[in-house]
């Protein structure tokens, strides 16, 4: 949203996470918790839970299906940031190309090619 309402400089010169490695970290934490199932002689991606109590909380369940979709989550995240980001950059190289001939020509080789048939 920082990329529409301000701009690709000021949002970039903010950004708080490298997207690489959010995505990386996402596959890591998924991989790892799969993994995790085998060291105890279950099967690849099987989930265990078990109950805790915490003196203020009380009793909760904790499974390790959560940690399995929270490494899921960080990885759509990821994602879906770098996508963004990546068509921000293209929104400024269109706006340093002066004069476009068709909507979204960035490249400036592109003046020098015919139009292709059917464009107006």
């Amino acid at each position: 949203m920082q990329y529409m309402a301000s701009g690709w400089h000021w949002a970039h010169e903010r950004m708080r996470a490298d997207h690489h490695a959010l995505i990386g970290l996402g596959v890591l934490v998924a991989g790892l918790t799969g993994m995790g199932s085998i060291l105890f002689g279950a099967p690849f991606l099987t989930s265990a839970f078990d109950y805790f109590r915490l003196p203020v909380i009380g009793e909760f369940e904790l499974a390790t299906a959560m940690l399995f979709d929270i490494g899921v989550a960080f990885t759509v995240v990821g994602a879906v940031m770098l996508a963004l980001a990546q068509l921000a950059r293209v929104g400024q190289r269109a706006e340093k190309l002066e004069t476009a001939i068709r909507p979204m020509d960035i490249d400036p080789s592109a003046e020098n090619r015919p139009a292709p048939e059917g464009a107006a």
